[in-house]
């Protein structure tokens, strides 16, 4: 299974009680780049000389459109900033 894979299937394992908090839709759809890439970065700015990168995995609802992101380690249960 490749990682893409793995990481659908742990989003489906773990939002089974997932309901948009907009219209209540619990059809969600994971947004993909052109390139196939699921994630993307979420950069938390403080007072340290380099910002802390986590990983995201974004998902619209199927209804109305309303985004949700999810932080990747969370998600595939590492610890965080493990995901690369």
């Amino acid at each position: 299974m490749n990682h893409a894979a793995a990481i659908i299937e742990q989003f489906q394992k773990k939002r089974a009680d997932l309901r948009c908090r907009v219209c209540g839709n619990s059809n969600f759809n994971l947004l993909v780049s052109d390139k196939g890439d699921l994630r993307s970065y979420l950069e938390l700015v403080d007072d340290s000389p380099t910002p802390t990168r986590m990983r995201t995995i974004s998902a619209a609802c199927g209804n109305c459109g309303h985004l949700e992101q999810f932080l990747a380690d969370v998600l595939l249960d590492r610890p965080l900033g493990e995901t690369k």
